[in-house]
């Protein structure tokens, strides 16, 4: 199984009519294809973990990559696991971009502390400005 998560900029003056089109395809795609995903958009980036068969993960993010609804695709991590870090959710979706959003933010956070990689783990705060003490 591959895991892939990236980073990447939104393009200026993305609204929520582009999410709801964009959700819906990739949640069919990826039952279908046996991904899940986890989605979060800070108001100007997007930080995406993609995790299933590698063929399908791998041309996921060819799709990915060439959506002009973002540029500046990077890719934080790849690599092969044995099992799933993020649930069996085929696409989560969370928008921390006002700042308030405080049930996201807390169900990212407690995600997070699930993971047992803290390079990830870490990573994953602190694109959500999540604080914690080093011995979290």
């Amino acid at each position: 199984m591959l895991q892939l998560i990236y980073i990447s900029t939104a393009r200026p003056g993305l609204g929520s009519g582009d999410f709801e089109t964009l959700l819906a395809r990739s949640r069919t795609r990826n039952r279908d294809d046996g991904i899940t995903s986890v989605v979060i958009y800070d108001g100007s980036r997007f930080l995406q973990t993609l995790e299933g068969p590698e063929g399908h993960v791998e041309r996921c993010f060819a799709r990915i990559a060439l959506d002009p609804r973002h540029s500046g695709v990077d890719i934080k991590f790849l690599r092969t696991v044995l099992a799933k870090s993020f649930g069996d959710w085929d696409m989560q979706f969370h928008r921390i971009d006002d700042g308030h959003n405080v049930s996201a933010l807390m169900m990212i956070d407690a995600m997070a502390g699930r993971l047992g990689d803290s390079e990830m783990r870490n990573a994953i705060r602190g694109f959500c400005g999540i604080r914690r003490r080093a011995a979290a």
